[in-house]
């Protein structure tokens, strides 16, 4: 039995193609690369300091994540509970290498027209391991940009170009 997926549909309109050996999905016939990762057990990070983000501007929130994470890669992501501060925080993949403890820096937006301030131990954001076999770095030797150029045919006849400029 088949059923319609908005996934789906979202797959077909933007010629999506899942590689599976390297865990990368292709749109648009191959020029956009997203890298597939695997996350495992999600944890939440709070900040260790009172910190006030004044209006229409961005800073880096110090938090501390659980113990666990010490010197593993993982996936800072905004918590829900975030959300009633409207703050906008950035995804962003760290880690936390302090013998200590484990603490790192997520960077924020507030763009409201007011300082937010939010309390020491506020639960900042979701924190997921990742498993770095599944990374792949996109760079212009595994990019299928150059692959995909192709040259479009003008009638440049009647242009107001040289013939130099006409040949490029």
């Amino acid at each position: 039995m088949q059923h319609p997926l908005i996934l789906d549909d979202f797959l077909l309109a933007n010629k999506a193609t899942i590689h599976y050996p390297t865990r990368t999905l292709y749109l648009h016939d191959g020029t956009i690369q997203v890298a597939l990762i695997s996350t495992k057990q999600v944890n939440t990070a709070r900040n260790f300091k009172t910190v006030s983000v004044p209006g229409l501007n961005m800073c880096e929130i110090p938090v501390i994540i659980p113990k666990h994470y010490l010197n593993k890669p993982v996936i800072l992501e905004l918590h829900d509970y975030l959300e009633k501060y409207q703050l906008m925080v950035a995804s962003c993949l760290v880690q936390a290498t302090r013998s200590k403890n484990a603490r790192v820096r997520m960077q924020n937006i507030n763009p409201n027209n007011y300082t937010i301030t939010l309390p020491v131990n506020t639960v900042v954001a979701m924190v997921s391991y990742v498993d770095v076999s599944t990374l792949q770095i996109l760079s212009e030797e595994n990019s299928n940009l150059k692959k995909k150029k192709s040259k479009i045919d003008f009638d440049l006849s009647s242009a107001d170009l040289t013939e130099d400029e006409k040949k490029n």
